[in-house]
């Protein structure tokens, strides 16, 4: 005898994941924009009569910023540069800029990839300069226990920070000394 309510119960299963999937997908994609709106309202940085400098790349704060994978890549980095030296990031990633003056930040739409990536262009205008300076990142974003991190930046001038590190890393490793 053949028991048909086990087909039953997973299409009803799978009716309420695909009804359910829009919304929660623009549940996450929310989180997402509002980590991106709490890491970009560090700038210009500091913000006026806050204080403190915001550097996500340092021990204390890129754990908050980066996905665990990136967090390696810098870790690594930072171990293979000599006191006083310069690794392989000579700015900040997040404005791929030494000098973030009269920093405008405009994030994009995100773009999802899966439940738990995205994507999402973030348009920095640097209004300070003249003529203005206007530049684009691509952020690759995942979600890390329930919150959204960076996985990777790409910029003009670097096409993937993770690669870069990777690269930089493995040249440190390779050359057997520390940079």
């Amino acid at each position: 005898m053949r028991h048909h309510g086990h087909g039953i119960l997973a299409g009803f299963a799978a009716l309420i994941v695909l009804a359910s999937g829009p919304s929660a997908q623009a549940a996450n994609l929310g989180q997402a924009r509002s980590f991106l709106t709490a890491l970009y309202a560090h700038y210009p940085n500091p913000p006026p009569g806050k204080g403190v400098p915001f550097t996500p790349t340092d021990a204390k704060t890129r754990a908050s910023v980066f996905d665990p994978a990136m967090v390696a890549l810098l870790k690594e980095d930072e171990r293979l540069t000599q006191p006083g030296d310069v690794g392989a990031l000579d700015g900040d990633p997040l404005c791929d800029c030494q000098d973030d003056g009269g920093l405008k930040v405009q994030i994009e739409p995100m773009r999802p990839l899966s439940a738990s990536t995205a994507r999402v262009v973030v348009v920095l205008r640097f209004t300070e300069a003249r003529p203005v300076d206007v530049r684009r990142l691509a952020l690759d974003l995942v979600e890390v226990s329930g919150q959204w991190r960076i996985h990777d930046i790409s910029s003009q001038d670097t096409p993937s920070l993770r690669a870069l590190l990777i690269m930089s890393n493995r040249e440190g490793e390779w050359s057997g000394a520390r940079r």
